[in-house]
Formats: C-alpha cells, structure tokens, sequence
C-alpha cells in the first residue's frame, strides 16, 4: 500500500528541537491541499464524494492556525496525515485505474 511508504517518509519531518512540529503542521496541511484538489476533480455523483468531504472538514478542525506543540498533538496531526494519504491513495485509484495495477 501506498500510504505506508509515503507516511514513513515524513516522519522524519518531526525534529522538536529545530522546529519539526511546525514543518509537520505545514505538511499536513499540503497534503489536505492536495486532497482538497482532488476532491474538487470528482465527479458530483461519487461515492468518494461524502467520504472526503468529512475528511476535508475534520482536517480543517484538527489543523488549527498554531501548529501542534505537545507529542499527544504531535501523534493527533500524524494520524491525521496517514488517513490524507489514503484518501488521496482512493482518490487516485479512482482517478487513474491504470495506476493500481
């Protein structure tokens, strides 16, 4: 699966001492950019649809204006960036069915 690699990748983004949360704040926040592109690429009557659209809003909740300072939000905002990643992974099966072969 897709998601683990690109997840694991990014973990290392997180250095507390050099200001990694904020770097990881910002990811995340890309990688629901590219969700939202994607999600606005759908068609009106996907399935997709009603499932994204949550994910879209509860990242726009979790991703508040300041980025995470302690380890349990630190873990709240990488939780939240690997289930970006699979809806992008569904997102992108969906759109380019000759990629998941």
């Amino acid at each position: 699966m897709q998601v683990e690699g690109r997840a694991r990748s990014h973990v290392g983004l997180l250095d507390e001492e050099s200001g990694g949360a904020a770097q990881f704040t910002g990811h995340a926040r890309c990688v629901a950019a590219d969700v939202r592109h994607r999600f606005e690429a759908l068609p009106a009557d996907s399935e997709l649809r009603p499932l994204t659209k949550a994910m879209l809003r509860e990242s726009v909740d979790r991703l508040s204006p300041s980025p995470a300072t302690t380890i349990a939000q630190i873990q709240n905002q990488a939780r939240l960036i690997t289930a970006l990643y699979r809806a992008l992974d569904r997102l992108d099966t969906t759109q380019n069915p000759a990629s998941a072969l």
